[in-house]
């Protein structure tokens, strides 16, 4: 669906959900309402509701579909006949589903707190408690904003050359204009903009229920996006001034994370229910279908023995037909709800890692040989310090442990990207560094609606 057609599709019509007085998830989140053109608020509760149907918007699924199928972590399961094929093979184009889908729910979103934004003066204020609570309904739309354009940019845009061309900064809900896209280092000013806003008008500093965006996931996201421009000393302050606030979770407590009994090291996260996606039945199907498995490659660099995380994220099931075969693990969801699990979208491990490469990228080699060991303290049982040598060995290895840490969590295609490295699976499948399929296409819809769009380069459509 194109950025126009998005407009048009729910221009009457835009869900509203509730939650609960006293629930602190969103099990309670139902359709009730909803908000015409003119944006009339008639409540702050009502303002409220909104706000949560934009969380529940939200999603990771197709992110992660596509990060995680186009890397080295993955191979083809048994039962994957074409799911995810064009995605495994680089094959896809500006008509591929998931591309259309990824683009279209990340403007879903913009579009639907851009309603918050522009129609916040219609809101009722009767008091200074719903002055503040506003203001903090507001901060937490800036921050979804940020965030949906960020991801966006990473998929469509060569994030690392300011001057290309990034995606098109959506700042109002009325879209007939036929946006252009904007450059690169415009996307970034307004991604900061945004955050400015949002660190500015939310009133919790952290949150005992992460669903909910604080100051503190404002910080990560900006250390995220830092991070990604390559301006390693504030990317660096800012993850560290995160994770003294909210340190990694411990050996102990780790597994407690996927299996949702803890937020413990979690930042930010889309909470979800029964019968909402589950995201972990792209991988092993609820009919046991084995769609894709964890790469050989990828669990031979796990120590099976010591490293927790290999029984975390690796398991043994037997398939649709049968046999046994290896099934990713990291959202095992419950017997009765197979892949559902929260989708955590900001950890403290992954400030952790961002401080260490940080430090080596300015060779402070002591400082990312301890970063990294304080993370491996609490990963495997008998872990042996490292003390690199060179900044070369230190990037090497910071990079394997984002890839053991993070996997399943979308970071590893974009991890390839910004150190420009080719995805290697096996001899005979390698897409090297400076393949257009590195960067994804413009999906066609958007061009069949916008006069305005450019297409990335390699694929069809206007250049």
């Amino acid at each position: 669906m194109s950025i126009m057609k998005l407009h048009k599709h729910i221009k009457y019509i835009v869900g509203i959900f509730l939650l609960g007085a006293t629930s602190c998830s969103f099990t309670d989140i139902n359709p009730k309402d909803f908000v015409g053109d003119n944006n009339a608020f008639e409540s702050v509760d009502q303002f409220r509701q909104h706000l949560i149907g934009g969380y529940k918007d939200m999603s990771l699924k197709t992110s992660m579909h596509i990060s995680s199928i186009v890397v080295d972590d993955v191979s083809l399961g048994g039962q994957a006949g074409g799911f995810g094929s064009d995605n495994y093979n680089w094959t896809y184009v500006a008509a591929s589903g998931d591309q259309n889908a990824e683009w279209s729910k990340n403007y879903r979103v913009i579009n639907h707190v851009n309603r918050m934004i522009q129609g916040v003066v219609n809101v009722p204020i009767n008091s200074d408690e719903d002055k503040k609570n506003v203001d903090d309904y507001m901060g937490q739309a800036y921050f979804i904003r940020a965030y949906s354009h960020f991801d966006l940019l990473r998929f469509f845009a060569d994030f690392s050359t300011p001057s290309s061309l990034g995606i098109p900064y959506i700042l109002e809900p009325h879209l007939e204009d036929q946006p252009e896209r904007n450059k690169v280092e415009e996307c970034f000013t307004l991604l900061h903009k945004d955050l400015d806003k949002a660190m500015e008008l939310i009133v919790e500093e952290s949150s005992t229920n992460p669903a909910f965006a604080s100051k503190l996931a404002v910080k990560a996201l900006r250390a995220r996006i830092l991070f990604y421009e390559q301006k390693y000393a504030e990317a660096q302050s800012l993850a560290t001034e995160v994770l003294n606030a909210q340190p990694i979770v411990n050996l102990a407590r780790y597994s407690h994370i996927w299996a949702d009994q803890t937020n413990d090291g979690v930042i930010f996260k889309l909470s979800r229910n029964p019968g909402e996606e589950a995201i972990g039945t792209m991988y092993y199907g609820i009919d046991n279908s084995s769609l894709f498995t964890p790469s050989k490659s990828f669990m031979n660099v796990i120590d099976s023995v010591n490293d927790i995380r290999y029984e975390l994220w690796f398991t043994r099931a037997e398939d649709r037909d049968g046999a046994i075969v290896d099934v990713v693990n990291k959202y095992p969801g419950t017997d009765s709800n197979r892949g559902l699990n929260d989708q955590k979208v900001l950890r403290s491990a992954e400030m952790l890692l961002i401080v260490a490469e940080c430090q080596a990228k300015t060779s402070d080699l002591s400082g990312a040989s301890a970063t990294i060991n304080t993370l491996r303290k609490e990963r495997l049982i008998n872990y042996t310090e490292v003390n690199f040598q060179s900044k070369e060995e230190a990037l090497t290895e910071i990079l394997l442990e984002r890839r053991k840490e993070l996997a399943y969590e979308g970071h590893r295609y974009f991890d390839l990207r910004r150190h420009r490295l080719p995805i290697v699976r096996t001899e005979n499948l390698y897409l090297p560094a400076d393949d257009h399929h590195q960067i994804q296409p413009i999906p066609e819809a958007e061009f069949n609606a916008n006069i305005n769009m450019v297409q990335n380069p390699g694929y069809a459509g206007k250049q």
